[in-house]
């Protein structure tokens, strides 16, 4: 099931007195997200939780950014076991993530960092200055320090390796939204004492 979710098959061809052969064959890509087997517990290969009203109003609205179809539709399938979680739209360079960020308005952002034309760090630079309400989470196959820093330069919220878990990437996706509701919850006390009517007066 693992195997056919990224395209894949397994062959098992097997005789008396000889033992068993196997043979594997998986669709080259970039790295995709190792599964722990917590991150399976009552997910169904091949199947979504149902999604109420509710779910739909709270749901989480994530754009995906990669030029690699299997590497999205991975990612999209793992997320999809989520109610909390809506893919809002998928891009395949960051100039069609720019485009899609300003129609889509979504709460985060997975983008890749190299990608053709637009690379992920110029496309999350250009994002950010327009919408630094949306979260960005830079994905890269390497863990390159580099390329972190010009992420969170260029304004990422976060930054993975593609070969992290689906825990960890989730939890990632989860700290962009409490960033959120912190802030949300600091503006009402701001604002309230900025209009109170009740002023200090002293006097001798």
């Amino acid at each position: 099931e693992r195997i056919s979710l990224f395209g894949g098959r397994l062959e098992i061809e097997s005789a008396p007195g000889e033992g068993s052969h196997f043979t594997l064959n998986v669709p080259y890509c970039q790295a995709v997200f190792v599964s722990s087997p917590a991150d399976d517990v009552g997910a169904l290969p091949g199947s979504s939780p149902k999604r109420t009203v509710e779910d739909e109003s709270n749901s989480i609205r994530l754009l995906l950014v990669d030029d690699h179809t299997l590497f999205r539709n991975g990612v999209a399938r793992m997320l999809k076991n989520d109610p909390r979680f809506e893919i809002a739209g998928e891009a395949l360079d960051g100039q069609e993530a720019f485009k899609l960020a300003q129609k889509l308005k979504p709460d985060v952002i997975l983008m890749d960092i190299s990608m053709p034309g637009m690379n992920g760090i110029d496309a999350t630079r250009a994002i950010h200055q327009e919408h630094p309400e949306i979260f960005i989470i830079g994905l890269s196959m390497h863990n390159d320090p580099a390329n972190e820093m010009a992420m969170r330069e260029a304004g990422a919220a976060d930054f993975k390796t593609k070969g992290c878990t689906a825990s960890e990437l989730i939890a990632a996706i989860e700290n962009c939204i409490k960033k959120r509701q912190s802030v949300t919850k600091e503006k009402p006390s701001q604002e309230n004492v900025a209009q109170s009517p009740f002023v200090e007066i002293s006097g001798k």
